[in-house]
């Protein structure tokens, strides 16, 4: 398959931060733009919380597309990169119920043509903010 497929043998990781709360609208943050020819290795998400309570939760969801969105709306106008429902229930977020939590994907999803960027919508059901950092392993080339 490498032959047919090859992957660069460098790869990176770019990653998004920020904090969730039911306070503010959901927050939306993306990557700086990426190559035109990205191969997607790998996606880790890591919720940081203050207090373990099963009722708590903060959701997320993974996104690509082009342009720097502002909003979840705006966002929401790229393509979704892991869908949680499949294609019979879209846009439904991943979420993660309280306690430091971390959740992996691996890939092997390749993306070619215009230079892309990856993002994600964060959201949480109470007041107090959850830290959230995700991160993409790539490879570019």
């Amino acid at each position: 398959m490498g032959g047919v497929y090859p992957i660069s043998a460098y790869s990176r990781v770019v990653s998004i931060s920020l904090g969730a709360t039911s306070t503010l609208p959901p927050q939306v943050d993306y990557t700086p733009v990426l190559g035109n020819r990205i191969w997607l290795l790998g996606i880790k998400a890591w919720v940081a919380a203050k207090a373990i309570d099963s009722a708590q939760y903060t959701t997320l969801s993974f996104w690509y597309g082009y342009g720097k969105p502002t909003t979840q709306a705006a966002m929401q106008e790229w393509r979704e990169l892991i869908p949680f429902g499949g294609h019979l229930v879209p846009r439904v977020p991943w979420y993660f119920y309280d306690g430091d939590l971390e959740k992996s994907w691996d890939f092997s999803m390749l993306f070619v043509g215009e230079s892309k960027r990856f993002g994600i919508i964060a959201d949480r059901n109470v007041a107090d903010a959850n830290a959230v950092q995700v991160s993409f392993i790539i490879s570019e080339g």
